[in-house]
Formats: structure tokens, sequence, C-alpha cells
């Protein structure tokens, strides 16, 4: 559903199906787990009805573009865009795939919209891992950060779509989101605490904030504040 913030009404957008949709009484809904811009805004990348599935939209209209397909065999947890056409998505069945959307699945002139099916371009596992839960696009380093639950972070090259490294984390305990920094910092956010890594090293370069810590700058930025009010 989009909810529109100007006039408070409330549109339904229905999830794309896919062919194994149609084929099997087997059918995966587990809801939308992630929901990402291409860097120009035409695009939205989201799940499909299937939820090992990823469905892409045109914005601003939301017409259907493609559904992408067969590359995972468990629910798709995130998605990051390196840019307008290129897309990687992370699953529970540890796999990461890349998409392509191309020019020419934006060339519909039907006036009744439809949609496209299409395969990655490559399928790859995420070693060491187990389900990956959250991706970013690193565009400083031009490198994929995936986050998996076994509490690891791996790099991989955006640009040859290979796994460099991984990295053993302080804590395994949900490790459940990611974020960069355009200067080159990590952030990840676990049970207890956000952790803050540097790019170059994936070492610790802070002290973990806990939920206490973060209590007590609130408390210090507002007395801040009103000091000098």
């Amino acid at each position: 559903m989009v909810y529109d913030v100007f006039t408070h009404s409330i549109d339904q957008i229905p999830s794309l199906v896919s062919w194994r949709d149609s084929l099997s009484t087997d059918q995966q809904q587990c809801g939308i787990h992630s929901v990402q811009l291409n860097p120009s805004r035409t695009l939205l990348a989201t799940g499909a009805r299937n939820t090992y599935d990823v469905a892409i939209y045109r914005l601003p209209t939301l017409d259907p573009v493609c559904v992408g397909e067969n590359a995972h065999k468990d629910w798709v947890f995130d998605m990051c865009w390196l840019d307008d056409e290129f897309l990687v998505s992370g699953s529970r069945d540890t796999n990461m795939a890349l998409w392509r959307i191309t020019p020419d699945l934006l060339d519909s002139k039907e006036e009744i919209p439809t949609y496209h099916h299409i395969s990655a371009l490559s399928v790859k596992e995420c070693r060491n891992s187990q389900k990956v839960r959250a991706l970013t696009f690193n565009k400083a380093y031009q490198e994929v950060a995936a986050l998996s639950l076994n509490g690891f972070i791996h790099i991989w090259c955006a640009e040859t779509f290979k796994q460099k490294l991984s990295r053993k984390l302080p804590s395994s305990q949900e490790n459940v989101c990611l974020a960069v920094q355009n200067t080159g910092l990590y952030a990840i956010g676990c049970k207890s605490y956000t952790l803050l890594l540097d790019c170059r090293t994936l070492q610790v370069g802070f002290p973990k904030i806990t939920q206490l810590t973060l209590s007590k700058l609130l408390d210090s930025a507002a007395g801040c504040k009103k000091s000098y009010i």
C-alpha cells in the first residue's frame, strides 16, 4: 500500500506474481522485507508476491516493470541498487543475486500495464554466512557489504560481483540492519548496541554505542541546547 502524505489517501498496489506462483501450490507469501529506490528515483525494488522473488515498479506511477525470479530458494531479506540499472538481492538461503533492469524493460507502450519476467545475471553463495540479513552499497569503495545472522560482515567487489573477505563481528545476537556513511564508515545495528566499523579495515573504530550510552548522549545534548536558549 502507498500512503499519500499530502492527500492522506491510500492506494493498494498489487504484488507481482512470478511464474512459480502460477505453477505451484506452494506459495511463499511472508510480507515485504525491503523497499529500495534507485539513485535517480525512477524505479522501486521490493518483494514480489512470492517472498523468494523481487519486484520492480516504475516511479512515480508505480506501474509494474518486471519480476525477478528463480534466483533464491528462501525469503529475500534485503536489496541494494548499485546504479540505475543494477540491483543486488540477499536471501535467507545465503545466496546473493545480481539483477539488471535494462532500458528495453521500460519501453512498454501498452495502455494496460504489463510486466516482464527476468532472471538474475549471477547468483553466488555468500561464504561463511548463515542467512543474508542486510545489504548496503558503498559507492566510495565500490563494494557491497552484506550482514549475516551468524555475526559476520561480508565485503563484495561491486564491479566483479566477487566476495573479497568476511569478518567476524564482536556480537552475533540479532545483527539486523546495516548502513554506510559517505566518508567510509559502516554502522551495524545489533540487539543491544550499534557497531561502527572502519570500511578500510572492518575494525571497530569507536566504542560500542549501547542504549544507555545513547540515552546519556541525548540527555547531554538536550541540556546543552537548553543552556543556549
